[in-house]
């Protein structure tokens, strides 16, 4: 049996740690890349300025002091009904659905599993959600009830793709 030297050992070592590195690099999750032109947004977890994308696909989409991180991204409006026990015809105005503040979840299309961006929607149920062009699905809701519909959007290079998502109150 051939004798392993202390040499031998180091370089093997060195060889696999430099393997590990090779292979995380490769292999880790690479986030989403800054695409705006705009000059007063700085890519960097560390940056100093307003506006700064901290290269962490989870906080895609998030505005820092009401600015665009893309010149792309979703648009959209969460309703939430019946809120009414019983339906009527004609319809009760008053039993309408009604905006739904909640959480908003969007993934990519080919990745259903892992979130690219977490937001809220506000008082009136619209959200507005800054992402690179590609296809997405987009989730709503903050547990099981109520129950809300997924939806699926393309965004384009430059402009917003729009989204109405439907959410079932569970009031019968």
């Amino acid at each position: 049996m051939p004798r392993v030297t202390s040499k031998t050992l180091i370089t093997l070592l060195l060889s696999l740690t430099a393997l590990g590195v090779a292979a995380y690099v490769i292999l880790s999750p690479r986030p989403l890349e800054q695409t705006t032109d705009d000059p007063t947004i700085r890519p960097g977890a560390h940056c100093s300025f307003g506006g700064c994308y901290d290269g962490d696909e989870r906080n895609v989409g998030n505005r820092s002091n009401g600015i665009a991180l893309y010149k792309s991204g979703i648009r959209g409006s969460i309703m939430i009904g019946p809120s009414c026990p019983v339906e009527t015809y004609p319809p009760d105005p008053t039993c309408a659905d009604k905006p739904y503040s909640t959480l908003v979840v969007v993934f990519r299309t080919s990745d259903p599993v892992h979130a690219v961006l977490i937001t809220t929607s506000d008082e009136n149920g619209a959200f507005t959600a800054d992402a690179p062009p590609g296809d997405y699905i987009v989730g709503a809701g903050d547990g099981t009830m109520p129950t809300c519909k997924q939806g699926t959007v393309t965004v384009p290079p430059r402009g917003y793709a729009t989204l109405a998502i439907a959410c079932d109150s569970g009031i019968r």
